[in-house]
């Protein structure tokens, strides 16, 4: 175990002794970092600049009945879309298309 720790030590007497070794291991060092804290940065909150992108909603769902129930599953979506502000949720009657 002590071999070890003296080719450890060795090692980087000889890396302190090179600029170019030593600029080297720094970069290794920081640029992943860099490249971490950029990413989680820019993914920290998806949702904060999409209130302007627009997205159309249309339901041709029909109701049905179960077990004596009226189930309406699109039109309970709707609602539940109506009350999310996350997106621009552009509610339409048809099919067309709207701009």
């Amino acid at each position: 175990m002590r071999k070890t720790f003296e080719l450890f030590r060795l090692d980087w007497r000889r890396i302190l002794k090179s600029p170019i070794a030593l600029l080297l291991i720094i970069a290794l060092i920081i640029i992943p970092s860099l490249y971490a804290w950029f990413n989680i940065w820019a993914l920290w909150d998806p949702y904060s600049k999409t209130q302007d992108l627009k997205v159309a909603v249309y339901s041709a769902d029909q109701s049905v009945v179960i077990a004596d129930k009226k189930v309406e599953i699109g039109a309970e979506l709707i609602s539940q879309l109506k009350k999310n502000d996350k997106l621009g949720w552009q509610f339409t009657s048809s099919k067309k298309r709207i701009r």
